[in-house]
């Protein structure tokens, strides 16, 4: 409806995911794309591939099918309680969390032409996870792509909240570009 040809992709987390597969499969339609805090195989945050991790992505599934009430506890925080306690709302995210556990895009980075920015969070040093690791797993899985990486210390996986001015300066380097 406005006559955008080839706009500016942002997504964060499945969103990120999302954004990856529109300028893989759609490449002429995608101007720019900044992934936020997402592998291409979304299983390598918890060091692990898709195909490993399909027993533990359909076990979780079958959690989630038969206690709802745990699911709907998780989607508090993102929803809030009255929208967490949707059925349709927990159905629907526990597919696409069990869908998204089981994608791998890798091989399809190579058919993303666009000018690609990868943020990600590293957390404080000293912790339970090594920084430099996170860097490690990010520049690892993003080698067969054409991507700026950016890292944001200090910060998890919601880095627009956790580090607010940070993010907002990558988005808006991000867009002048």
């Amino acid at each position: 409806e406005t006559g955008l040809r080839a706009p500016a992709l942002t997504g964060h987390s499945m969103g990120g995911t999302l954004a990856m597969m529109v300028a893989a499969r759609q490449p002429s339609r995608v101007g720019r794309l900044m992934v936020v805090e997402m592998l291409p195989a979304p299983a390598g945050l918890f060091g692990s591939s898709a195909t490993d991790i399909r027993p533990l992505a359909d076990a979780l599934a079958s959690v989630f099918a038969s206690s709802p009430e745990l699911l709907g506890s998780l989607l508090g925080g993102f929803g809030g309680e009255e929208e967490s306690g949707k059925k349709s709302l927990r159905e629907g995210v526990a597919r696409a969390t069990h869908e998204l556990a089981l994608t791998d895009l890798t091989a399809e980075l190579a058919k993303i032409r666009a000018p690609m920015q990868v943020v990600y969070a590293t957390p404080a040093p000293g912790g339970a996870v090594d920084p430099a690791s996170v860097t490690r797993n990010y520049r690892a899985s993003y080698a067969k792509a054409k991507a700026e990486l950016i890292a944001v210390a200090n910060s998890g996986h919601m880095i627009m909240y956790d580090q607010p001015a940070r993010f907002r300066a990558a988005v808006k380097s991000f867009l002048s570009k």
